[in-house]
Formats: C-alpha cells, structure tokens, sequence
C-alpha cells in the first residue's frame, strides 16, 4: 500500500521577512508543529494572501528549522506576483501552508565523503542537507552557481560548516567565470568510481555547450 503523506496543513506568523541578496529573501516563520515534522530537502505550498485570484500556493524549500524555537527558515526568489507578495508580509502577518512535501535526504550508510552541487535559489536545500552531514562527520565539496554576485546566497554558511566551496558566476563577478558543473567534473575526475547520485535540487545548473560528467549531489562512502 502507497506510504500515507506526513502533509498536513499548518497556520503560520512571521517572525521576519528580510532581503538577503538582490531579489533573495529569507522568510523566518512560527510554526512548531511543523519545524518538529520537517526533514532536511523537504519542502511547503504556501498560502500568499492579497490576491483571491491566485488560487494556487508557492511552494517552497526550506533552509533550516528550529524544533526548540518552533521556527523555519525559507530563502525564496521574487519571481512574481504572488512572491512579490510574499515579500510585503512583514513580522505579525499570518497565513497557513500545507507541509512538509516530499521524502526528503537519504544518505546512505558510512558516508565519509560528499560533493553538492547547486545553483541561484536551488541553494537552500543543499544547504540544510551540508547541515545534516557535517553534524555525521561527512567531509563536503561545494560547487555553487550564480548569474551575479549580487544574487549569491550561502556561501559563508556552507563554510561556516567547514565544507569546501567552489563559487562560479555566470559574469565572472564573483569566483571562477563559467559553471558550477566545471568545478564539479574535475572533483569527480574522469576516472573516479561512480557513487549513486542523491538528487533534491530544485532546478539544476545551466550545463556548459560540452558533454560533461554532472550531479547535483553525490555521496561516496
């Protein structure tokens, strides 16, 4: 028989709702039920009011969760009209989600080693997941991709984490002009052995115009 959803509906407040990068928010809610629930690359619909048109909800992953503070933390991009909502709704406003969504990170037994890969508002996921490994040991190889550096996101919690982080820009703004899938390729080496891919990115990287070996996430015990 199909596994029954852990998704439930669920009223939230916010706590704070704050530009971190150019047209990046970090939205931190109070909703204790769910920050208990939430497993790490698990995701939220979201109810934006404002509009009874927009009938449906934004769904969102989240970049940590605080079961002791009854709070989550998400990072979203304004993208339109509903997240451009999102954004106006300040500290006391209230709204419900459904959640959490999907299974969430499976890392296999004796990991010793990772290498994430991740790009512009796909980021937060991956770095909840860097969260969960550094707390098992596990040495982590970041690659982040971003169109500027105005909108990079992450990049000094993934160290704050001791991972090691690789940084390409689409304009060459900020780290290594080019893809986050070039830095990547060369940590995994052409001769490497192949580990199973775990995948939770939202959206992948843009892939360079050349054949290459990619992952947004793979694990090597």
């Amino acid at each position: 028989m199909p596994t029954p959803s852990t998704a439930r509906m669920h009223d939230f407040e916010v706590v704070s709702n704050q530009e971190i990068a150019d047209g990046i928010f970090s939205l931190v809610i109070s909703a204790p039920k769910l920050a208990s629930a939430l497993k790490p690359g698990q995701f939220v619909n979201i109810a934006v009011p404002g509009d009874a048109s927009s009938l449906l909800r934004v769904p969102l992953s989240y970049y940590r969760a605080d079961a002791e503070a009854g709070t989550v933390e998400l990072w979203y991009a304004v993208v339109g009209d509903d997240t451009r909502r999102l954004s106006q709704m300040g500290p006391g406003s209230t709204s419900n989600l459904l959640g959490p969504g999907g299974r969430g990170w499976m890392v296999p037994e004796g990991t010793r080693k990772a290498l994430l890969v991740a790009g512009g508002i796909g980021v937060p996921p991956v770095l909840c997941l860097a969260g969960m490994l550094a707390e098992q040991g596990v040495d982590v190889d970041v690659c982040l991709g971003f169109g500027t550096a105005s909108k990079a996101v992450g990049v000094d919690e993934f160290r704050a984490l001791g991972a090691t982080v690789n940084v390409c820009t689409d304009d060459g703004t900020l780290g290594t002009h080019g893809f986050c899938t070039d830095p990547a390729a060369e940590l995994l080496g052409e001769g490497g052995t192949p580990v199973p891919p775990l995948y939770g990115e939202k959206r992948p990287p843009p892939l360079p115009p050349r054949p290459v070996r990619t992952a947004r996430c793979r694990l090597s015990a």
